[in-house]
């Protein structure tokens, strides 16, 4: 937990030097602030609370020597986030514009929260996933799947940074924000191969 806060906190200080500092890195990273409250908002309503029920359920029956029944809980955790998680991540990308222009009263906002939209998918799903590992009482790939998605972001973030700023610099600070998308993803595809590992490995 310590390395990955550490790691999401780096990016808080390259970024504006990577804009060119000054009014500029500035206005960059207020847009990228317009979009962050209202990811975090649809984020916490697609899996709060889920991922540590999921955690005592599976091991509750695994305690009881029902390894299927555990497995029925992370798919029926699993489908439920699948499915709010995805309509959040689609209300944020085709409500950005109106958020953008109405909310936050710019429109430049809308590229910054329409690239962090679908990191409300995949940040939802993995957190069910660590929530089934943390069940079984594997913390390794619980919190290698953290550092994997803040390297994986900071990362992403500062290539497409660099990339996309020559565009204007709401291009750079939608590239901020696709940095937790790529982070997110990235996460999802280590836990996800954590997971196949773990049903070779799981009883009949």
């Amino acid at each position: 937990s310590l390395v990955s806060r550490g790691l999401g906190a780096l990016y808080r200080f390259i970024v504006p030097i990577l804009m060119g500092g000054g009014a500029v890195a500035a206005v960059g990273m207020g847009l990228y602030q317009m979009a962050a409250p209202i990811y975090g908002v649809l984020l916490s309503a697609s899996a709060t609370g889920l991922p540590s029920a999921v955690a005592r359920m599976v091991a509750a029956r695994l305690s009881l020597d029902r390894p299927r029944q555990a497995l029925g809980v992370f798919y029926q955790a699993f489908l439920l986030v699948a499915l709010v998680g995805g309509a959040a991540a689609l209300l944020l990308f085709f409500g950005a514009p109106f958020y953008a222009q109405t909310i936050a009263k710019d429109a430049r906002a809308t590229l910054t929260v329409q690239a962090i939209a679908p990191a409300a998918f995949f940040v939802s799903l993995a957190s069910i996933m660590r929530g089934f590992l943390q069940g079984l009482r594997r913390m390794t790939p619980l919190a290698a799947s953290q550092v994997v998605e803040q390297l994986s972001r900071v990362g992403s973030i500062v290539v497409l940074v660099v990339v996309l700023l020559p565009y204007g610099i709401e291009w750079a600070a939608a590239g901020v924000s696709l940095g937790a998308t790529v982070g997110g993803l990235a996460s999802l595809l280590y836990l996800v191969a954590q997971f196949q590992r773990v049903l070779r490995e799981w009883p009949a």
